[in-house]
């Protein structure tokens, strides 16, 4: 009887190798994050760089650029075509930004909010409470009011996530949020075609 899969490829690797593997999968996650902040998937979507010219139009030093760029060329983002030298594969094509189905706005969020939340889990484990609002000191929407860019960016990653969601009218805000018990204040439009709403507790 043949095992489903995930079963066979579990059962293929030792419990400590599959354990290591899961509490280092960051690794990979922070690596992303890197590469799409930095926008390198936009400068080589012309062709093949070496890491140096990379390193002068990101502004960081080129060593550890390409111990990144190596490391996600290991797993399909990012092609080494020649020593020092790097490409677009399928995978890091989602991260140019310029392109209708972007994943650069989403995996900045997760690499930057939400990583620094989900460091502080044990938090809402040992009180029930928020750990974003522990970590950034108020609730999302309030700071993504206080850092425009960052709102921009997420919005931008929920488009992506929910490409079929659209904007509600005013009337249906109002009444949605009279529903909840509170007022509708003002409705704030945004770059990213989404709009970032204010309310009142009545």
């Amino acid at each position: 009887m043949l095992q489903p899969e995930n079963q066979q490829t579990s059962q293929s690797v030792p419990p400590q190798a599959a354990i290591m593997q899961m509490a280092t999968g960051y690794w990979v996650s922070q690596s992303l994050y890197a590469a799409a902040k930095l926008g390198i998937a936009d400068l080589l979507k012309d062709g093949s760089k070496s890491c140096d010219e990379l390193a002068t139009a990101t502004a960081v030093k080129a060593r550890p650029l390409y111990r990144l760029l190596r490391g996600l060329a290991s797993v399909g983002v990012f092609s080494e075509t020649e020593p020092g030298y790097f490409t677009l594969t399928p995978l890091a094509a989602c991260l140019q930004s310029d392109i209708s189905d972007s994943m650069r706005a989403v995996v900045t969020i997760l690499g930057e909010e939400e990583y620094r939340a989900w460091g502080d889990i044990l938090y809402t484990l040992r009180t029930g409470g928020s750990a974003f609002e522990h970590v950034y000191k108020m609730p999302l929407y309030q700071h993504h009011a206080q850092k425009p860019d960052q709102g921009k960016m997420f919005n931008e990653a929920m488009m992506v996530l929910f490409p079929g969601a659209c904007e509600r009218t005013e009337v249906e805000y109002r009444s949605l949020f009279e529903a909840c018990g509170f007022h509708l204040n003002k409705i704030y439009p945004t770059r990213a075609g989404t709009s970032v709403i204010e309310g009142i507790r009545v």
